[in-house]
């Protein structure tokens, strides 16, 4: 059937008809972007997977497309078309479609699996007040009976379903568990478009072999009404067909009039995006900040894995600050250059196949800037008999004089095979803690090693089958979001001292996939809603001092940076247990302490560079906002170290506080709702963890 433009009057058509002769109609919205990848790739796995070819084979023929349904299976007079055509059209040219995303794999009473909206997104009631006009729209018309919304909108995208004749061989909760294990989800996505479609078979809510009757593409804004400044190709998120739009003017995306509206930026920050697509071509996308309705929809369809993206937050033509350097599309990697992106594709699957844990290791999880450093050091010292000289804070405790230290496995891992001498992983600057070490020589380490991670659970090295933590022990460190984001801002390429305001880097650390350059992956809210999820499932074996047993599964414990601030002896006790070492030595436990405190590791720090403090003013990496005031400044021997030596502290002995994002973001506001808003709907599966802001306010759900 042919698919009208927006522009075009409705017209007739010739329709098949049901046997009762009536039109048995469904009324669906395409699904576009990445939600749209997300959905076939679901599709064609489980039909490999399962051979359930009901959807996949639609998919494949054109009798369907990924898309949500909310209004389906009812029936129509073919009179009463022409009338329901004009309805749409003209319903779909006022609309503009909004973001949700796709939450989780469902299955509906054993016979279709789909994907689930998340009916928690802000956005969701902006979705729904779309289909509530709707139905308004065909109740004012007669056609239909009225139906009724509810907070739960069955809106859904099917993945595989059961044919109605057959009875046995689907495998319903097997493939909930597949898709699960796809890692696919969540996915942004936009409404592209409101869709009639017809049954071509007889009526039966589960038959897909419905055909598109028409389609009324949702508006979207004119570029005409603004004069262009000069010409820039926009491929906006969530749209197959590329568009045209003049620099300046308002997209789906884009601020609307001076200042923008509340929910899309309101002090005018836009996050701006290019990549090189398969066919060389250069392509950009701009998406409005902060996002707080929800997360803002993805790179456009035309990014590619491995593709080297430049990212930048603008306001305005004059505020442009770019992240220095790429990152590619779909890895959890910053390249310093475009050219390496294939290698570090090559060497990210390489870790997944390559790296294997041993029961006996002690992992420590962390999202950057949550307390890395100062776990390592107790973790360290307990097992070293608290001797703190044999430890090297300034080199992030990466080992000297011989000793091993701590082991980051994605910063340093390198193949046997690599040329001599071993080059540093692709991608990874040449510090300390990402001295190549080879394959070899990290399987031939004594145990137990102490490994870091900044890996959410789903890019965690030596996952099991199922997608969960191979046997060992994780210690997963935790701080507020808020002080988080703070420490990001002085950290790794230096936010601050690379003229970012910080209100940029903030909602650019809540967008999550410049976090790369942090050495993260993702954000903050999935790296713990996701680390969340295993503590709850894996939590520590009852203690058994002395008796350092390793475990046969995962057993996960769960600390707060806070904790170890305010009560560090009971927090060292509790690793002690967790490890399984003896709690009663207290002269131990107090070496633990004292040498794991910020002075502490802060001087050592200093000792190692070789330098002195002193009591001569010398201002650090920081700058005016966020200088070191409590203290005196230090003075160094050597000319030109302290700046050298202030910034390498910065990235991981900065301050050691609880509260810090005060000075930060309460000259923003804005901010504020934003962290709020984003945390209240992505750590709703956190039930009874609470985060600690300082000055009595807490983050709770």
């Amino acid at each position: 059937m042919q698919e009208a433009s927006p522009g075009a009057p409705p017209s007739d058509h010739s329709l098949p008809l049901t046997a009762d002769g009536k039109l048995h109609l469904m009324i669906n919205s395409r699904v576009t972007g990445p939600a749209a990848e997300v959905h076939r790739s679901a599709v064609a796995s489980t039909s490999e997977r399962f051979g359930e070819e009901l959807v996949g084979a639609a998919l494949r023929e054109g009798r369907t497309y990924a898309h949500i349904s909310l209004v389906y299976d009812f029936y129509l007079e073919p009179s009463q078309l022409p009338r329901l055509e004009a309805a749409l059209h003209t319903f779909a040219s006022e609309q503009q479609a909004p973001p949700l995303t796709l939450l989780q794999p469902v299955a509906w009473d054993g016979r279709v699996v789909c994907l689930h909206l998340d009916v928690h997104s802000a956005e969701y009631a902006a979705a729904r007040e779309i289909y509530s006009e709707l139905l308004s729209v065909l109740s004012a018309l007669d056609l239909i009976p009225a139906q009724r919304l509810t907070e739960q909108v069955p809106w859904h995208a099917t993945i595989a379903m059961r044919d109605e004749g057959d009875s046995d061989g689907f495998e319903a909760d097997a493939i909930v568990e597949h898709v699960r294990g796809l890692g696919l989800l969540p996915a942004p996505f936009l409404f592209d478009n409101v869709t009639l479609m017809v049954k071509e078979g007889p009526p039966g809510p589960y038959r897909c072999t419905a055909t598109p009757a028409r389609t009324f593409p949702f508006a979207r804004a004119a570029a005409a009404a603004v004069p262009p400044r000069g010409p820039e190709e926009l491929v906006q998120a969530g749209l197959e067909e590329p568009a045209l739009i003049q620099a300046g003017a308002q997209t789906p995306h884009e601020p609307v009039g001076a200042g923008g509206h509340e929910a899309a930026g309101r002090r005018g920050w836009v996050l701006h995006e290019e990549w090189v697509v398969s066919d060389g071509t250069t392509c950009t996308c701009t998406t409005p900040m902060p996002p707080v309705g929800g997360r803002r929809p993805g790179a456009a369809p035309e990014a590619r894995s491995g593709a080297a993206v430049s990212y930048s937050m603008r306001r305005g033509r004059e505020e442009v600050h770019r992240l220095p350097c790429a990152l590619l599309a779909g890895l959890p990697t910053c390249a310093p250059r475009a050219s390496h992106a294939a290698g570090i594709a090559a060497h990210e699957v390489w870790l997944q196949e390559a790296v294997r844990y041993r029961p006996s290791d002690i992992v420590i999880a962390t999202f950057p800037k949550c307390g890395t450093t100062f776990v390592e050091q107790i973790v360290l010292l307990l097992l070293g008999g608290g001797v703190a000289e044999a430890l090297d804070p300034l080199n992030k405790n990466s080992g000297r004089k011989g000793s091993v230290g701590k082991v980051w496995p994605e910063g340093c891992l390198m193949p046997d095979e690599a040329a001599e001498p071993l080059p540093y992983p692709p991608g990874r600057p040449q510090r300390p803690e990402m001295r190549p070490m080879s394959l070899s020589a990290f399987d031939a380490l004594p145990s137990p090693r102490v490994l870091k991670t900044h890996a959410p659970v789903s890019h965690l090295l030596s996952r099991q089958p199922d997608g969960t933590p191979a046997p060992a022990r994780y210690i997963v460190v935790t701080r507020n979001p808020l002080d988080a984001c703070v420490s990001c801002y002085y950290h790794a390429w230096h936010p601050q001292s690379s003229g970012w305001p910080f209100d940029a880097h903030a909602l650019a650390w809540l967008d999550g996939r410049a976090n790369s350059a942090f050495g993260a992956q993702g954000t903050w809210f999935d790296f713990y809603a996701g680390w969340h999820a295993q503590a709850t499932c894996f939590p520590p074996m009852p203690p058994s001092p002395g008796a350092a047993v390793s475990p046969v599964a995962p057993v996960v414990l769960w600390l707060h940076y806070e904790a170890l601030l305010r009560d560090p002896a009971h927090e060292v006790r509790a690793i002690a247990t967790f490890l399984g070492l003896d709690t009663t030595d207290a002269a131990l436990i107090a070496r633990v302490v004292e040498g794991s405190s910020f002075t502490s590791m802060r001087e050592a720090a200093v000792a190692a560079e070789g330098v002195a403090e002193g009591a001569k003013g010398v201002q650090g990496a920081e700058g005016a906002e966020g200088a070191e005031c409590a203290t005196a400044a230090p003075s160094y021997e050597v000319p030109g170290k302290a700046q050298q030596l202030e910034r390498r502290l910065a990235d991981h002995l900065r301050k050691g506080e609880v509260g810090d994002w005060r000075q930060h973001c309460e000259p923003h506001p804005e901010l504020l709702e934003a962290f709020e808003a984003v945390f209240a709907r992505e750590m709703r599966g956190c039930a009874g963890r609470q985060w600690d802001c300082g000055g009595g306010k807490v983050m709770a759900v």
